[in-house]
């Protein structure tokens, strides 16, 4: 299990915070993007008064979020839930972002994408494509028999 740092105060958080994603970029192509749930990250947000302005008042009416929870966007086979939204579901931060996030609210588990060039500019891959290979013995097509598959990341 992760050690927790030591977690400063909210209004502490929300400036350590926004200093670290104020330092981020769009995406590189390779660069990897980490997914967040956006209902932990809202009460996380919450807790910090994160949209609040520059209120600086040191204290929440908010619960203390528990640590990082990304369960809701997996299935049993680890495998990314289909039709989830960013924005809605998830969002994307830059590894300094998440560090930050993890290290003070340790959780998981760890959902990173890779950032592909497209015509649409740079864009975070969510579904990668999934090969299934199967392997025929004697070029036979009444006898597939399925040996074991990797998925290509």
């Amino acid at each position: 299990m992760p050690i927790r740092q030591t977690i400063p105060a909210p209004y502490a958080q929300k400036y350590d915070y926004k200093s670290v994603r104020d330092g981020c970029a769009e995406f590189l192509d390779g660069e990897y993007a980490y997914l967040i749930s956006s209902k932990w990250f809202q009460s996380w947000k919450d807790y910090v008064g994160f949209d609040d302005g520059d209120l600086d008042h040191g204290y929440t009416e908010t619960r203390e979020p528990t640590s990082l929870d990304n369960s809701g966007l997996l299935d049993e086979d680890a495998s990314m839930i289909n039709g989830l939204n960013i924005g809605i579901d998830y969002i994307c931060l830059h590894k300094v972002e998440w560090d930050t996030l993890y290290g003070w609210y340790p959780g998981g588990p760890t959902v990173k994408r890779t950032a592909i060039k497209s015509d649409a500019g740079v864009i975070v891959e969510i579904y990668p494509l999934k090969l299934h290979l199967l392997k025929l013995e004697s070029g036979n097509l009444d006898n597939i028999r399925e040996n074991e598959y990797k998925t290509v990341s």
